[in-house]
């Protein structure tokens, strides 16, 4: 009911009432203000009684956190209007109850304490110990949630280990005013996102998650798809029954054949597959898990954003499980690659480096590895391999060597002590350029002549190096922006020869290489990623081990 009219009716009232001494509307709005006051004036003075003695509120001094005082600079009341909890007491509350659709577990939260407050004050108003118990302790879960919302609950370490955190970590005081201007604006989402990890990906993420649990329970329960090579009916049969399980079909539309079809295309482009209708054996894959396992492949990507530090907003961003390479403008992702990245055997690893420059028409220093394990092998089954391949054979002091000098048939992987390298003639591996960002791995980005394994949705077959689709695109986006010249026409022409020229960049690239199993696609949409590695399995132990 609008106030004005409010005070009308009560004054009609009054005057209804034979009242001898008149009393004008603005007086009784003054007297209704002040009691107001009066009552906000308890709240806050009992307020900074309980922050100066909050054993009064917890059970020990331990059980508070000492960055709640902050929000109280005045010790005015923040969540309630002295009578009963404030809309930002409701809003928070809400976000709260729903900890999941930021990756947390609601045990991190003292939801049920925060709900029994809520309704008792309601039902209880006027009660200066119970809104100010309130106040101290909304705001004490509202400094919890907040922190781990930028910082994370883990402690995360080299090698794909963690730890629950025992301490709290420290929110800046800029921060701490996001926090404030949000209850007070009654916008605690905003303040969130204010406060959130600053990269491309994190609130697009939480909100992908958020819009998916909203439209999927977080069962449990499993079925189990076959590959269509085993048996394509038996196949759609079961994939049928797994999209209904978890909510991508309902009962009322599962017998029907197109909205099968289209809920399974849906499927597959929600978990980074080729969207064809086709139960191939990576969709067969993704189909067998549960919404639970999805959650947590979100659940821990969120987790491992808010440790991640982007160094750059200008950038190239390949993610492992996703075999995709961002190019990232302005903190923007503005372009997408498919790559081909390490099989199990043979890992690409995580790190940062920064890209030098990049060569057309590489030749190709063969790893030793490599050159005993495999090229090896085929030379000793077939010498002439040697000029069709194009390889040079060399010393370990880089002297080329006659290959028909050496007896290949008692060179064997223990002894192999050679050098063997690669040019253009041969058609390397490294087909026609590579991206040069030094590193520890000896890792970089390059062009493959194996062109059929882009259009596969598992594409973990390099020996750790990542293999881009359209590099040829990639350099041109490279060298374009220190030479407008430099079109993708004129790149394909420069490699039309055999001679290898490299480009020094000047103006270098940061390139990072992580491990996410969820990230948000084009569209801000979640999607979900096959752990090719197996490194969520430690996020899992502590994250979930109780659940």
């Amino acid at each position: 009911m609008n106030k004005t009219l409010l005070y009308s009716i009560t004054f009609l009232i009054l005057c209804a009432c034979n009242n001898k001494e008149y009393i004008s509307i603005d007086s009784f709005k003054d007297k209704i203000q002040s009691n107001i006051n009066k009552q906000a004036e308890l709240n806050n003075q009992h307020i900074k009684l309980l922050l100066n003695d909050p054993v009064k509120v917890f059970k020990d001094s331990i059980s508070f956190l000492p960055k709640t005082n902050e929000l109280y600079k005045e010790y005015k009341s923040l969540w309630t209007d002295g009578f009963k909890p404030n809309k930002s007491a409701k809003s928070f509350l809400t976000i709260v109850s729903k900890a999941n659709e930021y990756g947390f577990d609601s045990s991190y939260f003292n939801i049920s304490e925060l709900r029994s407050l809520y309704d008792t004050s309601i039902k209880s108003k006027k009660d200066i110990n119970l809104l100010a118990s309130l106040d101290i302790i909304f705001s004490q879960e509202a400094i919890r949630f907040f922190t781990y919302n930028k910082f994370g609950v883990t402690n995360l370490y080299k090698y794909d280990s963690a730890s629950i955190k025992t301490t709290i970590d420290t929110l800046s005081l800029i921060d701490v005013q996001h926090i404030i201007d949000g209850i007070s604006n009654n916008n605690i989402s905003k303040a969130l996102e204010k406060t959130s990890p600053k990269n491309p990906f994190y609130i697009p993420l939480q909100k992908g998650l958020a819009q998916f649990l909203a439209k999927h329970q977080l069962t449990k329960k499993r079925q189990y798809v076959s590959s269509m090579k085993k048996d394509s009916t038996e196949a759609y049969d079961e994939a049928r029954i797994a999209l209904l399980l978890n909510n991508y079909l309902d009962s009322s539309n599962y017998k029907d054949d197109s909205s099968f079809m289209n809920a399974l295309k849906y499927f597959q482009h929600q978990h980074g597959l080729s969207n064809d209708g086709r139960i191939g054996r990576a969709t067969a894959h993704m189909l067998s898990k549960t919404n639970y396992e999805r959650y947590q492949l979100a659940a821990i990507s969120l987790e491992k954003l808010r440790h991640k530090t982007f160094d750059s907003t200008d950038m190239f961003f390949a993610n492992i499980p996703s075999y995709t390479l961002n190019v990232i403008e302005n903190n923007k992702v503005i372009d997408q690659y498919r790559v081909v990245v390490g099989k199990n055997t043979t890992r690409t690893p995580t790190f940062k480096a920064t890209m030098q420059y990049l060569i057309l028409n590489p030749y190709w220093a063969i790893p030793y590895s490599i050159s005993s394990k495999e090229i090896l092998p085929n030379i000793k089954k077939n010498a002439s391999v040697i000029e069709k391949k194009g390889y040079t054979i060399m010393d370990q002091n880089r002297k080329k060597i006659d290959h028909k000098s050496i007896d290949w048939s008692k060179v064997t992987q223990s002894n192999f002590n050679y050098r063997i390298t690669q040019t253009r003639s041969g058609g390397t591996a490294l087909g026609k350029v590579k991206f040069i960002f030094p590193n520890n791995y000896n890792v970089y980005f390059h062009d493959t002549p194996s062109k059929s394994l882009f259009k596969n949705d598992v594409r973990a077959y390099s020996h750790g190096c990542v293999r881009v689709h359209e590099p040829l695109k990639l350099a041109s986006y490279i060298l374009k922006k220190q030479d407008p010249n430099l079109t993708l026409d004129s790149v394909k022409n420069l490699t039309k020869s055999n001679n290898q020229k490299r480009f020094n960049l000047k103006k270098k690239i940061a390139v990072d290489i992580d491990y996410f199993t969820a990230l948000p696609d084009s569209n801000n949409n979640i999607q979900f990623y096959r752990d090719i590695y197996n490194r969520n399995k430690v996020y899992k132990k502590v994250l979930f081990s109780q659940k």
